[in-house]
């Protein structure tokens, strides 16, 4: 037993499913579209695009986890507000990859830090050289010219 009203026969119901079909399906592609607009707009000029419309920009990551992995991103992100587009332009890198750059990482860190400490150490000692220099100049002006000055 059908409870319904008068009006509801089921030509109704079949027009009345299939306006929801429709109507679902508008829904639903328009959510694809929205999702995957970065991608059509990729396929329509060639280039990554990000959600706020505007042409990605190459980010590289120097996180412990992807060392050296480049990645799409909004242009607006470092300035601190944007879509918070993200894909990755590089494939993972496998485990080996990642621990041997991250060595190599640490030993040019500890390098350039090694040569800072260097350059630090010389422009002091050069310093120290010009004063002793300049003490010695004076010194010798002194006695060229103080002795002839006294006689």
């Amino acid at each position: 037993m059908k409870f319904c009203f008068p009006y509801c026969t089921d030509t109704f119901l079949d027009i009345m499913n299939e306006v929801f079909f429709y109507k679902s399906l508008f829904v639903c592609s328009f959510i694809v579209i929205l999702v995957s607009w970065p991608k059509i707009m990729e396929f329509i000029k060639g280039h990554e695009y990000c959600y706020c419309g505007l042409p990605a920009v190459v980010f590289t990551s120097w996180t412990t986890t992807n060392p050296g992995r480049r990645f799409y991103g909004c242009e607006k992100y470092k300035h601190g507000f944007g879509c918070e587009y993200f894909n990755w332009l590089d494939p993972e890198m496998t485990d080996r990859a990642t621990i041997v750059i991250n060595g190599l990482l640490r030993k040019l860190d500890r390098i350039e830090s090694e040569k800072r400490l260097e350059d630090e150490f010389k422009g002091r000692r050069k310093l120290n050289g010009c004063s002793v220099a300049c003490w010695l100049c004076l010194v010798v002006v002194v006695l060229l010219f103080g002795t002839s000055y006294w006689s």
